[in-house]
Formats: C-alpha cells, sequence, structure tokens
C-alpha cells in the first residue's frame, strides 16, 4: 500500500480532496510501552529532547528520513508512527 505523506507542514490539503489534514503520532505511547524517556529516544535517533517533544506534541513534523529513524528504532512502520487525519 503506497501513502503520500507531506510531514513538513503541520496542516496538508489533499488536492481534489477539500479536505484539510493534520499529522497525528503514536510517539508518546510507543516510548511508554518500551519505557525509554524522551531524553534517550532524541540519543537514539540524534535528535534533541526538545525536538522529540514538540514531535509528540504535533508542533513539529519530522523530515521523511528522521520518520524512519525513529520507526526504524521502535522497529514498526512509519505509518505505525504516524498518521494524517483529518482536521476537526
Amino acid at each position: 500500500m503506497s501513502i503520500i505523506l507531506d510531514i513538513m507542514s503541520a496542516i496538508n490539503y489533499i488536492p481534489g480532496k477539500g479536505v484539510e489534514m493534520k499529522l497525528k503520532n503514536r510517539l508518546r505511547v510507543l516510548r511508554a510501552e518500551k519505557e525509554i524517556s524522551q531524553k534517550d529516544l532524541a540519543e537514539e535517533v540524534d535528535l534533541s529532547r526538545q525536538t522529540i517533544n514538540s514531535i509528540e506534541r504535533g508542533k513539529f513534523n519530522p523530515s521523511i528520513i528522521t520518520a524512519l529513524k525513529i520507526a526504524g528504532y521502535f522497529d514498526v512502520r512509519v505509518d505505525e508512527v504516524f498518521k494524517l487525519e483529518e482536521e476537526e
């Protein structure tokens, strides 16, 4: 299945659909399951703790490379961490 994600902006517009989308994530849940801190995850994927915090809060969308690193750390697919949802 091919998933097209524009993870460079917080709100995305899908042409032809007329729906505003937002990138959501399960990062906090995945961290809790692995019992690791934001700092520990940041060190593993070569980011700052502040960046991990911003991603979790939806204030910053990671690059594709960063999203792949995060998914790889948790040994899951990118779409199991990040998901486009309709804006409420």
